[in-house]
């Protein structure tokens, strides 16, 4: 591990008075109002300016670790070390704090001991960062049923199968999205599988979990159906192709016809495809969907619904249409747990 010592660059280019402490400013707030997806955003374009601004790089480091981007914040503290900027001890034991998370028990440990090594620890730490050693081999020789992450999920469970108040559920993950859902991630897969479990909140998980770059896989079953995925590399749900194509279908046929109908339908297709998430629609037939929302947008408003007749105008199969429609009459019996 490089030692303490940094190099100011030569050339430093200020694009506007200011700019980077106004940012830095307005990234700070955003911390302290744990808005952490925009902290990451702010500091990491302020960073683009100031490439070795100190307070910028402690900025960047703790909205990705408050937000659970943890090997973007392990790189971030790596980078800091490297270049001495900072606090080296306190950088050294944010550092340590995120390898402890992530399980890394041989870094740590490695970490520890090229410290002691080098005789860089001071007098007063020593004891603090021993303690610390100790705690990685010990880790290092436990089985993962032992680690730190599921020994912080028991004691702060998230009571995913035992709270039956929906409501509550909905808080409660949604509290995640200001925490690091890595450290629940056993009850997290357990609910993913649990087939009893509502496909809102899977959604709710699965995106905070997409948020947060997870990037591990793990299995969740949905209407019957069940899939592996990597939350990290899974596009937002209000980004899925298939729903943005059907979308546009709509929007072509009725946007100037009928408005009021197509922002309903509108609504429809987004909330039906937030409880699908991460699946399609199958058959993956863009004209079938776009026809049975059509037709459900109808019968929803109070009409009637000719499917022989949007079938035509869709130039879709009248049978596979009305399998559309009874998929989309089913989704909308589930109620939402909104408060």
């Amino acid at each position: 591990m490089k030692k303490r010592g940094s190099k100011k660059s030569d050339k430093k280019v200020i694009l506007f008075p200011n700019l980077v402490q106004r940012s830095l400013e307005k990234g700070l707030e955003y911390l302290q109002n744990k808005k952490y997806g925009p902290a990451v955003g702010l500091f990491e374009e302020t960073l683009s300016y100031s490439p070795d601004n100190r307070d910028v790089y402690i900025g960047l480091l703790l909205a990705y670790y408050e937000s659970g981007m943890l090997e973007k914040a392990k790189k971030t503290a790596k980078e800091m070390l490297a270049k001495g900027i900072g606090d080296y001890f306190d950088t050294v034991e944010l550092y340590l704090m995120i390898l402890v998370q992530l399980k890394e028990y041989d870094e740590m440990s490695a970490t520890i001991s090229a410290l002691f090594d080098e005789q860089e620890i001071p007098y007063e730490k020593r004891e603090h960062f021993f303690r610390l050693l100790e705690f990685a081999n010990r880790m290092k020789k436990e089985s993962p049923d032992e680690s730190y992450s599921s020994e912080a999920s028991e004691e702060n469970s998230l009571q995913l199968l035992g709270t039956k108040d929906m409501n509550k559920l909905v808080l409660t993950i949604a509290e995640l999205a200001d925490k690091n859902a890595r450290l629940y991630i056993d009850e997290i897969k357990e609910y993913l599988c649990y087939a009893g479990g509502h496909p809102f909140l899977k959604t709710m998980l699965l995106s905070i979990l997409r948020e947060q770059e997870y990037d591990r896989e793990l299995v969740i079953h949905k209407f019957a159906k069940e899939t592996t995925v990597i939350p990290a590399h899974l596009a937002a749900p209000d980004e899925n192709e298939q729903k943005l194509e059907i979308e546009k279908m709509l929007k072509n046929r009725l946007e100037n016809e009928n408005p009021v109908l197509f922002s309903q339908i509108k609504g429809l297709l987004e909330r039906q495809m937030f409880l699908l998430y991460p699946f399609n629609f199958t058959p993956m037939d863009t004209a079938v969907w776009a026809g049975a929302y059509h037709a459900a947008g109808n019968s929803f408003s109070g009409g009637e619904t000719d499917f022989k007749k949007m079938a035509l105008l869709y130039k879709t199969e009248e049978d596979e249409l009305m399998k559309a429609y009874s998929f989309i009459q089913e989704l909308e019996k589930i109620s939402f747990p909104i408060i």
